[in-house]
């Protein structure tokens, strides 16, 4: 296999797998509710991924001194992160338009 897929594919993919299951199972109920539980809980784990991702990058970075050239794209991270939080935790429902399309 292509390590690029490994890693940004099958990783993400293997290490999510309960949560796109449970998703699928709520989603499935077709309830508001239940969509909206679903949203939060994808939302959730979005944000607790991107943060320890990003944690652990910038921790490999500090300990073996390396050169920091990557400002812009950890600021794009860190202000998806914090938008996508404040959206999700400022709800209870979500609306139509906070999903993906179809």
């Amino acid at each position: 296999l292509n390590p690029f897929a490994v890693a940004f594919v099958v990783t993400p993919l293997a290490s999510n797998a309960s949560e796109i299951i449970s998703s699928f199972i709520f989603a499935a109920r077709k309830r508001r509710r239940t969509i909206s539980l679903t949203f939060s809980q994808l939302y959730g784990a979005v944000t607790v991924n991107n943060t320890l991702c990003l944690g652990l990058f910038l921790a490999i970075v500090y300990t073996r001194g390396l050169t920091w050239d990557f400002s812009a794209e950890v600021t794009v991270v860190v202000a998806t992160v914090l938008a996508m939080s404040a959206f999700a935790g400022s709800r209870t429902t979500f609306p139509a338009g906070a999903g993906p399309p179809g």
